[in-house]
């Protein structure tokens, strides 16, 4: 019925799966870490915008993108740092809880 929330729904739908499907195309982890940071934003907002009928952490590491740092979104409040896997599974924090 809301033809605005719709055209939104697809433009978000349009990035998340253009950046997901960067991410298979490589297999530099660099460049999966700056399209899955793209992917987490898109991602995110759609999330925030539409729901998804549980509780997802925001979660943010200072140090992903040369200290630029990045988000990324999460079923649980414990931390498992996406970016930089082992290394640094730890870094992060929670910045936001969407329910």
């Amino acid at each position: 019925k809301d033809h605005e929330a719709h055209d939104h729904w697809m433009l978000i739908s349009e990035e998340v799966i253009g950046a997901a499907g960067k991410i298979t195309e490589t297999e530099d982890i660099s460049e999966q870490r700056y399209h899955f940071k793209h992917l987490s934003a898109h991602f995110s907002k759609a999330v925030q915008l539409f729901g998804v009928g549980q509780t997802v952490y925001k979660q943010f590491c200072p140090m992903a993108d040369d200290n630029a740092g990045a988000y990324w979104l999460s079923l649980s409040e414990e931390i498992k740092n996406p970016y930089y896997g082992s290394a640094m599974l730890t870094c992060g924090e929670t910045v936001r809880t969407i329910n």
